[in-house]
């Protein structure tokens, strides 16, 4: 019996060795992803700056498509985001010193990516401003939330599109 025993703690430490207990998961609802998605603001003295962060310690490629609300496809902005570091777009000002946009509202899709192929690594935040005069003082809120994060299954066409689009 006591042999038995052991064999069956060896058998249970063997499959809790064999079980991956922290891998890296994509999560959804605004988390580390590698597709992120958003609406940049500029209409009645609303202002959005998007910001997308580098929580990894590794250099990633990111490309920014701005699409009208009728999924016409607007502009683009491509980088590098260094390891740790942040990148942001302010609307209604050029992105990257590209045309504006030259709409008062629309969506931004965010996808990082290394040589083309989608990464996960990136957590995105957009901020309303909105700036309002009184009499002689001007008044300014502003709010801030996650960008929303697309299933990693949607990616890689998305990235391949987006691409596609800002070559042209």
């Amino acid at each position: 019996m006591k042999r038995f025993k052991l064999l069956l703690l060896n058998f249970i430490l063997l499959l809790f060795a064999a079980t991956p207990t922290a891998n890296a998961q994509v999560a959804e609802g605004g988390a580390f992803s590698s597709y992120l998605i958003g609406t940049y603001e500029a209409r009645q003295g609303v202002h959005t700056l998007i910001q997308v962060v580098n929580p990894t310690r590794s250099s990633l490629e990111f490309v920014m498509g701005f699409f009208d609300v009728n999924g016409n496809f607007l502009t683009c902005v491509e980088g590098r985001i260094e390891p740790n570091g942040m990148r942001e777009v302010f609307a209604p000002a050029s992105p990257n010193g590209k045309p504006n946009i030259g709409k008062d509202h629309c969506v931004v899709k965010i996808i990082s990516h290394k040589q083309g192929k989608p990464t996960p690594g990136i957590v995105g935040f957009q901020s309303k401003v909105s700036t309002t005069p009184q009499g002689n003082a001007v008044t300014k809120t502003m709010s801030e939330s996650l960008l929303a994060s697309v299933p990693i299954y949607y990616a890689k066409e998305e990235l391949a599109y987006i691409l596609s689009l800002c070559q042209n």
